[in-house]
């Protein structure tokens, strides 16, 4: 019969249709990266982010990799290039600095800094000046703290 046949159809289309709309809602929650600066209020918790490009994707995952390796050449060819410099990557919502905080990399610490990186967005796991003090970095604890970076507990302390 004619209605079962056009019933079919819509079902294998929707069928067909269910992946991609499964990878965009992951793509968007996951992964993206802010493009607009905002002044609010002292805590920036991650926001889910707009749709993005495979090119984006591709320069944000590039950033991330370069400061995880320390390849401070390559995160300047990055951010020349465009890509934020607090684009997230991944659920965790880490971004650049915090990744250089955690590999205990303090020139790339303040390179990130000098170059208009915020010293207290969150992660899951908190802060940078978390991770410094965590991962018992102390002259990047300083370094941090010499541009106002604070730790979650101190944000949240501020905020209430």
């Amino acid at each position: 019969s004619q209605t079962w046949r056009q019933d079919f159809r819509r079902t294998k289309d929707q069928r067909k249709m269910k992946p991609i709309l499964i990878t965009t809602v992951i793509t968007g929650l996951l992964l993206g990266c802010c493009t607009q600066k905002s002044e609010g209020p002292a805590i920036e918790r991650p926001q889910m982010q707009r749709q993005i490009s495979d090119e984006e994707l591709q320069a944000i995952s590039d950033l991330h990799l370069a400061a995880e390796e320390g390849d401070l050449a390559k995160v300047k060819q990055c951010l020349k290039k465009g890509t934020n410099i607090d684009c997230v990557a991944g659920k965790a919502s880490y971004r650049v600095l915090h990744k250089a905080v955690r590999a205990g990399d303090k020139k790339m610490v303040a390179f990130l800094i000098q170059q208009g990186a915020k010293v207290n967005l969150w992660s899951i796991d908190g802060t940078p000046l978390d991770f410094a003090i965590k991962n018992k970095h102390p002259e990047i604890e300083r370094l941090l703290r010499e541009h106002g970076a604070k730790t979650g507990k101190e944000l949240e302390e501020k905020q209430n």
